[in-house]
């Protein structure tokens, strides 16, 4: 023992004598302590083996897992498990790894004890195992070789990086927190609604992922704590955040989330460009506006951009949609491709867009031989009500179009007539706007980014 050591071991025998030698309010010194507990700690774990498992079986309708895999560009998804006493469990998924259609598969599972209680799927589950597998991993967004597109970058033998046995970190009647053997990621299971239908409950979280993030919509924003960040390449099912007036290329943070039924939860708290941010946001819920962030003490909310910042970007086209329209522009549509078919055949699509000759404005149409441009401008004020004006000019086709068939004269007139409210349909999907008439809420169109 070293002097350190001496001198301690020295100083601990004096107060312990002390002790033992004082009356009053001294309890006796004895040479043995109490056991603490009257089972010793194996025991006490093998004990929650059986309450887990029953745990596990209580729910009627199964459990929702909120699975992760360990690497930032796969999202999260979603696995509904139902356990029997019989050690059997019922698997179903909807993902692009089996197929991208409703799926079920039963395997075997068990709790044992390991690094504390562990649930292990201890049977291969051909929709579930193959996450835990080393093959390497191509296509459905895995990282490739820019010049080789059908190849895959990594060949290190992991995988997607998943587990298949899960340590069991905490556990409620209703949400059981598991913590991935092998990689780590925590693992939510909740319990599933009872009367709730598997695959329309799996259908319902792919609808809202699509409304949430749309794969052609225009970034939207994260506000926490003052801070503003880009929120960018989310229908990938892996948000890109980075600082709103920063550099995409090199201040980007890749974070996965998974859709749940209330909104998004992100596979670790987001923190900021450096991870040190005044902020720690995960968990958000689906308002009437986008998402609101429900961790605690946590002021924060994903939100789009105003389609004013679309509507008017030179770099975006926006194609009407033929087959909603709403009042006078149904009869105006019908009209326009009626007058063009004699001579230049079938009206395929009319747009919003910019000319890139001219760089103005211009109400672009196409028919099955010739597209002709109108110019003029687009204008959207701070009430987001847009005008549009035209100033009696276009190219070469659209000019002859306009003098050779009144009905699309009749239409431009139509549309600088009056201005047009213009509004998102889904809260975060910029991808889709509607133009209603100020003069009459009858008269509508949409048009869906290109």
């Amino acid at each position: 023992m070293d002097f350190f050591g001496m001198k301690t071991m020295k100083r601990f025998m004096i107060y312990a004598v002390a002790a033992c030698m004082a009356g009053g309010s001294f309890v006796a010194c004895t040479p043995e302590e109490d056991d603490l507990f009257s089972q010793s700690s194996a025991e006490r774990l093998n004990a929650t083996i059986p309450q887990y498992t029953d745990l596990l079986c209580s729910a009627p309708n199964g459990w929702v897992m909120e699975y992760f895999v360990n690497n930032d560009w796969e999202p999260g998804y979603t696995y509904l498990m139902k356990f029997g006493k019989d050690t059997s469990v019922k698997m179903a998924a909807d993902n692009v790894w089996i197929g991208g259609k409703y799926t079920e598969s039963t395997s075997v599972f068990q709790v044992i004890t390991d690094d504390g209680p562990v649930l292990t799927f201890n049977t291969y589950n051909p929709i579930f195992h193959f996450f835990a597998a080393p093959d390497n991993v191509i296509g459905n967004g895995a990282p490739t070789d820019p010049d080789k597109p059908s190849s895959d970058l990594d060949e290190s033998g992991y995988g997607h990086r998943g587990d298949y046995e899960f340590v069991v970190m905490n556990a409620t009647e209703n949400l059981i927190t598991l913590r991935g053997k092998k990689w780590g990621q925590t693992i939510l299971m909740r319990r599933m609604e009872e009367n709730a239908s598997w695959e329309d409950y799996l259908a319902a979280l792919a609808e809202t992922k699509t409304h949430l993030f749309a794969a052609k919509a225009p970034e939207v924003v994260l506000t926490a704590s003052g801070e503003r960040y880009v929120v960018a390449n989310a229908s990938s099912g892996s948000i890109s955040f980075y600082p709103e007036n920063g550099d995409a290329l090199t201040e980007t943070t890749k974070v996965p989330y998974i859709v749940t039924k209330d909104g998004i939860r992100l596979v670790k708290p987001f923190k900021g460009k450096d991870d040190k941010g005044n902020f720690a946001v995960q968990t958000f819920r689906i308002d009437e506006n986008g998402l609101v962030c429900t961790d605690r003490g946590q002021q924060a909310a994903i939100r789009a951009y105003t389609p004013s910042k679309w509507l008017t970007d030179r770099s975006k086209s926006w194609v009407l949609d033929a087959d909603e329209l709403g009042g006078w522009f149904d009869e105006g549509y019908k009209a326009f491709a009626a007058g063009v078919r004699p001579k230049y055949k079938a009206l395929r699509f009319m747009r919003l867009t910019y000319d890139r000759a001219t760089g103005a404005f211009a109400f672009n149409w196409r028919t099955t031989n010739y597209t002709g441009n109108r110019y003029g401008t687009l204008e959207v004020d701070e009430n987001q009500v847009a005008h549009i004006t035209f100033s009696g000019e276009g190219d070469k086709n659209g000019n002859t179009m306009y003098d050779n068939v009144p009905a699309i004269g009749e239409f431009l007139n139509k549309l600088q007539e009056t201005g047009y409210k213009v509004d998102y349909i889904h809260a975060l999907d910029a991808s889709r706007i509607k133009f209603t008439s100020v003069a009459n809420a009858d008269d509508y169109f949409y048009v869906t980014l290109e």
